[in-house]
């Protein structure tokens, strides 16, 4: 077992030195720096694959739309023909209006 003030010792690589600190301290920061950067590019990334879900989605609504007002449309000017056709008297030719007279 070992002794315990052995234990509380700083092993060297614990101890501090002014040269070796400032170099881990900022090897650190570069780090957490890259580490941050990193986390940012990763929220980024996930916005904008929840943004382009989005925009698509929203682009389907609009297509179905479209395409549910556009068959709207044509079956109301169908319908008019329809009307505006059975309205319209039958014009008869100059043939049957006009006999020749011989």
């Amino acid at each position: 077992m070992p002794n315990t003030t052995e234990v509380f010792q700083q092993s060297p690589i614990q101890q501090s030195d002014p040269q070796s600190g400032q170099q881990s301290d900022s090897q650190q920061s570069d780090a957490e720096k890259k580490a941050e950067a990193l986390r940012l590019r990763e929220e980024r990334a996930a916005d904008a694959a929840i943004a382009m879900q989005e925009y698509e989605e929203e682009k389907a609504k609009m297509l179905e739309n479209t395409q549910r007002l556009r068959a709207l449309r044509l079956a109301r000017e169908a319908e008019e023909k329809r009307l505006k056709s059975e309205k319209a008297p039958k014009l008869l030719s100059r043939k049957a209006k006009a006999p020749k007279a011989s």
